[in-house]
């Protein structure tokens, strides 16, 4: 129980490190550093005991408590609108959600072509989860840089809520097309397609939107 819990704490840790570098790219910190990684450690112990006690078959309801805590993380960390707050925290559980549906899948096309491989890398979960976890923070940190590269700083949550309404979107795909896959009704490499697809619309909503935010305010500075 113990080893089960701070396997979560690592995994969990880093997906908040990921939301605090997205989350930076919008809002400004609401605490002094200090109290900032004071409440940061506070809320990882008690998401990581809620995540470690959540049962895998609460289905939806688990992403749902998902999106939740990295709202709460957010809100209390970051400065900044609760619609907004709400909107970049789905949008980045979705983002989570899409990569490790991408390497899961992804071993599943590799056993497509051949067992072994794919007995190999189930068998290695930590390295399997540090592969997944190091593709989300760079991700986070891409769309960071490119915020920072863009000079976009402010945002609304007009701007946000199509690719939060794709993100969204995409989670529910994610379901659906595992639901098929448990049915046997799709493929594996089917099913690696669908989910690269998925995360490169789902991360590239976000980009788009911060590139159109740029263009928004050239014109703005224009006029």
């Amino acid at each position: 129980m113990l080893i089960n819990y701070i396997t979560t704490c690592l995994w969990t840790g880093t997906e908040m490190i990921a939301a605090i570098i997205l989350f930076g790219g919008f809002s400004v910190p609401r605490l002094r550093p200090r109290t900032f990684w004071v409440t940061f450690v506070a809320l990882l112990f008690l998401f990581s005991g809620i995540l470690l006690f959540a049962a895998d078959n609460l289905g939806w309801m688990k992403s749902l408590i998902g999106a939740a805590m990295f709202a709460v993380l957010y809100r209390l960390e970051f400065r900044g609108e609760l619609l907004f707050q709400c909107q970049i925290a789905v949008i980045f559980y979705a983002i989570l959600c899409a990569i490790d549906n991408l390497l899961f899948t992804g071993v599943l096309a590799i056993n497509w072509y051949t067992l072994s491989i794919l007995k190999w890398v189930s068998s290695q979960y930590l390295l399997l989860g540090g592969i997944t976890h190091g593709l989300m923070l760079l991700v986070c940190i891409a769309l960071r840089v490119l915020r920072k590269q863009l000079k976009v700083h402010a945002a609304a949550w007009k701007w946000y809520t199509p690719p939060m309404a794709v993100s969204t979107l995409s989670v529910a795909m994610i379901y659906y097309l595992s639901s098929c896959f448990s049915r046997k009704n799709i493929g594996e490499v089917p099913l690696f397609i669908c989910a690269a697809f998925l995360a490169v619309v789902t991360v590239g909503a976000v980009a788009l939107v911060t590139w159109l935010e740029r263009i928004s305010r050239y014109r703005e500075e224009a006029l």
